[in-house]
């Protein structure tokens, strides 16, 4: 059984904005905070028009494959709905912070 527990809450703001900056690539490049940083992003949205909608597209998908993942492997842990649900919500939002933090603590609960 695989107890919820919260990745580093670091995790949460870096990941979150990088993903809320990828989807502004893709969708509204013009808008993007920060031009004199994060001009060559907007060039490239530019240059190639399909280039960060795939990468959004791509990244959402393999946070919901993770999520799935991680629900799959929590199930057949014997952990509780909740912590199920809960394990699945945070990899969504976070991907591999949370899919690696899940891992080693099913690794932890194979062993002991």
């Amino acid at each position: 059984m695989v107890k919820f527990a919260l990745a580093g809450i670091l995790w949460y703001p870096v990941i979150i904005t990088g993903m809320c900056l990828t989807y502004m690539a893709a969708f509204s490049p013009t808008e993007l905070p920060f031009p004199q940083v994060l001009g060559w992003v907007a060039d490239l949205a530019v240059q190639f028009p399909n280039l960060w909608p795939s990468v959004f597209y791509i990244a959402v998908a393999l946070h919901v494959l993770e999520a799935i993942f991680v629900a799959v492997k929590a199930i057949g842990a014997g952990s509780s709905l909740m912590d199920v649900l809960l394990w699945s919500l945070q990899t969504c939002l976070l991907g591999y912070a949370s899919t690696g933090l899940f891992l080693k603590l099913l690794k932890k609960s194979k062993t002991a």
